[in-house]
């Protein structure tokens, strides 16, 4: 299996090292199934390291599925985690980042206990002014 291009899901991608690719502007949509299914995702914004810039990153709910969306560097540290849905039900997580640096998406149950093989999420990652 090799990673995805732009665009919607595709399988395998339940580890870093198979996460498919996420493009600013570009949405993603995916499914969590079977049962504790994971969902990676990575993206690199270009320019130099000394530069960076504010990403909001969201996923819109699927119903029976509580959604946990989690932010990750390239060392695989954590950086932020969305698991309250806003008004309209999405989950979002915004934060700067380096340009130049690697950084992964983690889309799943919240719990790992539901699982929704009809209705797609669907990811977006924008970038923001500063």
């Amino acid at each position: 299996a090799t990673p995805s291009d732009r665009g919607d899901e595709r399988e395998p991608n339940n580890a870093k090292r198979l996460a498919n690719l996420l493009a600013p502007g570009l949405s993603a949509r995916g499914y969590i199934h079977p049962l504790k299914d994971v969902d990676w995702y990575r993206f690199r914004l270009p320019g130099g390291l000394g530069s960076t810039r504010k990403v909001r990153i969201s996923v819109q709910g699927i119903p029976a599925v509580r959604l946990l969306l989690t932010l990750f560097d390239d060392q695989g540290n954590r950086l932020a985690t969305a698991r309250r849905p806003t008004t309209e039900g999405s989950r979002v997580i915004t934060t700067t980042v380096h340009c130049a640096k690697s950084y992964y998406v983690l889309v799943q149950d919240e719990h790992g206990r539901r699982l929704n093989p009809t209705d797609n999420y669907e990811l977006l990652l924008a970038l923001l002014r500063k």
